[in-house]
């Protein structure tokens, strides 16, 4: 099983265009979120780019898992679309690494919250 994760973390992302990054933290329970980065490439292609695992979606989680995706050659070759649940982590760790990058916040998760606020 450690070297699934250990490919997963090494794996090198230089070979794709991506043009969208998207992350989402994950409960896992016991305290423990998973925070993924999924990686959309400019012919539509879906990529798990890799995750990180922490007690929240904190800061710290958030810039440690973009360091190591940058570090194994995530470099958006024009302007990058973030897409994120909403998290001032993530959006604050996206402006840090990309301050060019566009956020947008994720639909359904927006849609979600929406429901929950105004349903009877």
């Amino acid at each position: 099983m450690n070297h699934f994760f250990e490919w997963w973390h090494e794996r090198d992302l230089r070979k794709a265009d991506y043009v969208v990054l998207m992350l989402d933290g994950i409960g896992l329970g016991n305290d423990l979120c998973a925070v993924v980065a999924l990686g959309i490439t400019v012919e539509g292609e879906n990529h798990i780019l890799d995750f990180q695992i922490g007690a929240s979606e904190n800061l710290e989680v958030c810039a440690d898992l973009l360091n190591r995706i940058e570090e194994r050659g995530f470099n958006p070759k024009r302007r990058l679309l973030a897409v994120t649940d909403g998290s001032k982590a993530l959006r604050n760790s996206i402006r840090k690494k990309w301050p060019e990058a566009v956020i947008q916040r994720c639909l359904i998760h927006t849609r979600t919250r929406l429901l929950k606020t105004t349903s009877f």
